[in-house]
Formats: structure tokens, sequence, C-alpha cells
């Protein structure tokens, strides 16, 4: 998540507090000068994408296991990925 301190916190409460979830476990909480993400958007992925598994089974790293920082490096692996078109589409999305 990401935004002011305050919603971000209030959002987090609420998903925590919703008995839709279980098991919400913060797994970092860093402030930023700038956004990792700042040229990344929601998008569907038709097969072509390379997931969060094909990562874990290639780099050896176990999902129960993992580290924030290791899921860190694959998002941003992913976000250097992206073709640059999609980016200029959308200047202000996350």
């Amino acid at each position: 998540m990401g935004g002011p301190k305050e919603a971000v916190h209030a959002l987090f409460n609420a998903i925590s507090k919703d008995p839709r979830h279980r098991g919400v476990v913060k797994l970092s909480e860093i402030q930023l000068s700038e956004r990792n993400f700042r040229f990344w958007s929601m998008a569907v992925c038709e097969g072509e994408g390379y997931s969060l598994f094909d990562w874990a089974a290639q780099t050896g790293v176990s999902l129960h296991l993992v580290k924030p920082e290791q899921i860190l490096n694959f998002l941003l692996s992913c976000a250097r990925s992206l073709p640059r078109e999609n980016a200029a589409r959308r200047p202000g999305s996350l």
C-alpha cells in the first residue's frame, strides 16, 4: 500500500478487522522519498508474464520463508520489464 501515512494506517486497520481477511501480517513499513513503482499500474496478464511462482521456482526461494526484501526485488524487476508505452499512457498511476 502507499499514500499518506494516516490513510495507509486506516486502510490497513480496516482490512485487518474485516472478517473476510484472515492472518493479515504487515511485512514492513518504510517511508519513501519517491515512489518505487511510479510507472506501474495494475493490469491483466494473459499468461505471458513472469509470475511470483515462476520466480520462486527459478531462484529456489521458498514462498513460505520469503523475506519482504526478496518480494520487493521481484516486484522491482517486474516494474523494470514493463514496456515504456504502458508507463506513458498512465502517468499518474502506481
